[in-house]
């Protein structure tokens, strides 16, 4: 802003200033300054598409796709307007639209990988799975050392459930990118979906090694660490997490379930149970978290209504209905804690607290 100030006529300067807008969802302040660019300079592309972008931001399709197609029909062999317009189609969920216009920018930049990968994805998402496989299988034959390409072959079959055909892929592209984190991350979601906890332990760890600030390596790597029931390891990458992305509801609810569970401190339990909620409002997970510390905090009134809502949301899961059991006994409310109680068991009967719902269930008798 400072720059802008003492010269106006700086074209760099507002646009990396309308970038910065942009990106902090100030759509209408980056327009203003695209504006400002193309008044001085109506040819200027980055500030066409700053203008056009900001109008995707806000979800104004029309007029966002207005810009992207002057510019392809100004500059046909410009692969950016189609990757643009590419872009816009996916984000509207119009795969096919949006495969047939990443197609067209491969075609003017064949070597721009990241272009690639849209019209992978995008090929994917229209259920053109076939021509999907053949463009990786046809950029892999071209280049077989190239670990990005290997990289995109792995999410692709990962997405489409060939977890044998991924885990090779992915592999592939460590053994010729071993410092490319991005493999070793998506190995970890493979192994975690196997259930193979140590394997994706391992692949996490070197991937947050190499990307100390990926938030989602981080936070996949502490679920994993739970499931295994390391608590102390998976709370330190849940507060990693939360120092990158502070209000991160995966992180912030697990940490919070785990201090409240766990002996940790209740109060920091309910800070970031409140961090949880405020970033994903409609989680029932995280309703009952917040709910269960309350219960704990012998706040039954304000526990109630977030686990009855979470009940209702999630009535297959044993420890919500435990969570409501406990809350309806704590008011009085016999019969149906009974009743809530009961059915968590029988949902199974080994959920965590199946201990005390049967405990509190011979109280009751």
């Amino acid at each position: 802003m400072e720059a802008v100030r003492l010269d106006p006529e700086s074209a760099r300067a507002r646009l990396v200033l309308g970038g910065i807008y942009l990106n902090s969802n100030v759509p209408a302040a980056a327009e203003k300054e695209a504006v400002e660019v193309l008044k001085r300079n109506p040819a200027n592309v980055q500030a066409a598409l700053l203008y056009a972008d900001s109008f995707l931001l806000r979800k104004d399709w029309k007029k966002a796709e207005q810009v992207y197609l002057s510019i392809i029909r100004k500059m046909p062999e410009n692969p950016v307007g189609y990757y643009k317009m590419g872009i816009a189609k996916k984000i509207q969920k119009e795969h096919s639209k949006a495969a047939d216009y990443f197609s067209q920018a491969v075609e003017h930049d064949p070597k721009n990988l990241a272009v690639v990968n849209e019209y992978v994805f995008s090929l994917a998402a229209a259920k053109q799975t076939d021509k999907a496989k053949k463009v990786i299988e046809g950029y892999i034959g071209q280049d077989p050392e190239n670990a990005y390409l290997w990289e995109i072959g792995g999410r692709y079959a990962l997405a489409a459930g060939n977890l044998d055909e991924a885990e090779k892929a992915l592999l592939k592209a460590t053994e010729l990118a071993p410092d490319y984190p991005r493999p070793f991350y998506e190995l970890g979601i493979l192994y975690a979906s196997r259930k193979q906890l140590p394997e994706a332990e391992e692949k996490l760890r070197q991937a947050v090694k190499k990307q100390g600030k990926d938030a989602g390596a981080h936070t996949l790597l502490g679920v994993v660490f739970q499931l295994q029931g390391k608590l102390e390891d998976a709370n330190g990458q849940y507060r990693r997490v939360l120092e990158l992305s502070p209000k991160n509801p995966i992180a912030a609810n697990n940490l919070a379930s785990n201090l409240a569970d766990h002996g940790g401190n209740i109060d920091e339990a309910l800070k970031f149970a409140q961090i949880a909620r405020e970033a994903a409002p409609e989680d029932p997970v995280v309703g009952d978290t917040l709910g269960w510390i309350y219960y704990k905090k012998g706040l039954f009134d304000s526990a109630s209504p977030l686990i009855s809502d979470a009940v209702r949301k999630l009535e297959k899961n044993a420890v919500v209905r435990y969570h409501y059991g406990m809350v309806l006994a704590k008011k009085g409310k016999n019969e149906e804690a009974v009743a809530e109680l009961k059915t968590a068991l029988s949902l199974d009967p080994n959920f965590p607290g199946a201990g005390d719902a049967k405990k509190v269930l011979e109280t009751m008798k």
